[in-house]
């Protein structure tokens, strides 16, 4: 039951972080993240979220991990114990364990069943921060296109300081006829044009 609750929970949270990360409102009405079938399976989901770096691998091996828990208890009818359980998972009881090392002397149902809950509250855990992920993602998106819309601009205001200096400045100073205070100040009237034209 607590396996069933807490990765019901987990795939309705996906479903919401993953909604907010591409902008969908109405998730519960949309065909990838609905209550209905056909929809983006809890795996796939996680795969999306690892796709889009809001998970690690390490993350993404829990989540599969628990989710392979809870397809045993759930589909197998011959699985009454979390020790029946995992050895049906080849490997997994090693890997959880590993993650969360219980008291040796602990009989080793009491073990897994620890280790278990423990990996489902960490996996709510990493669920919850996404919200903090997508706000990062989102500020990083920001800076790069901010970055590219400033080059662009840097270039076109280097442009045309190269233009000013070749048809203002050069010329005069080629021919040694040296530059007045009229030129002078129309040709900070260019230079300032163009750097304020640099934040426009």
């Amino acid at each position: 039951h607590n396996i069933l609750i807490t990765a019901l929970s987990l795939e309705s949270l996906t479903s919401v972080y993953l909604a907010g990360l591409l902008g969908i409102k109405e998730y519960k009405n949309t065909k990838s993240f609905g209550n209905k079938s056909g929809n983006l399976s809890f795996n796939q989901k996680i795969e999306l979220l690892t796709d889009l770096d809001a998970l690690s691998k390490d993350d993404k091996k829990k989540f599969q991990t628990f989710m392979e828990v809870r397809n045993q208890f759930m589909h197998n009818i011959d699985i009454k114990s979390y020790t029946e359980c995992f050895k049906m998972l080849d490997g997994k009881e090693n890997y959880i364990l590993k993650l969360f090392p219980q008291d040796k002397t602990t009989i080793k149902e009491v073990q897994l069943r620890i280790a278990t809950e423990i990996l489902g509250l960490q996996l709510m855990d990493i669920i919850n921060n996404l919200a903090n992920k997508i706000f990062i993602n989102d500020v990083h998106k920001v800076k790069s296109e901010m970055h590219g819309l400033i080059q662009e601009k840097f270039s076109n205001s280097i442009q045309n300081m190269k233009i000013i200096l070749e048809e203002k400045i050069k010329p005069k100073t080629t021919r040694k006829e040296g530059i007045n205070s009229i030129d002078l100040e129309a040709l900070q009237i260019e230079i300032e044009n163009n750097f304020n034209g640099f934040w426009k």
